[in-house]
């Protein structure tokens, strides 16, 4: 399990839950402060539990995680290592409604009407 980051600040509010059959009860909420910096207010028995699905932080641990993953196998390649097909070009769409992508070159062709091979390329 993960360690602790949440400290103790003050106690917050209460919170009355009704059951079916008309009893009442309370579940506390306090104030914590994270190792980050950042202030929560969290329900009491789940940062005090020993569970598993007890609360740890005020969510940077999950975000953490999250950036590891990220970072171990991905680099800003694209599309499972290889580039993307579209990168550096520009996207249009033709006159039949299909889209396409063309490079700066080809487009200032295009709309000067340069040359007719960039246009063959819209189809």
């Amino acid at each position: 399990m993960p360690e602790q980051r949440l400290t103790f600040i003050r106690f917050d509010h209460f919170r009355e839950v009704k059951r079916k059959k008309g009893n009442t009860y309370k579940i506390a909420y306090d104030l914590y402060q994270c190792s980050c910096g950042n202030q929560v207010v969290k329900r009491r028995s789940l940062v005090e539990s020993e569970s598993v699905q007890s609360t740890f932080s005020c969510g940077c641990i999950t975000k953490e995680n999250i950036r590891k993953l990220n970072r171990k196998g991905k680099k800003s390649q694209g599309r499972k290592g290889r580039p993307s097909p579209s990168k550096g070009r520009i996207r249009i769409i033709t006159e039949s409604g299909r889209i396409k992508y063309v490079t700066f070159e080809d487009l200032k062709n295009i709309h000067f009407g340069f040359n007719d091979s960039a246009k063959a390329k819209l189809g």
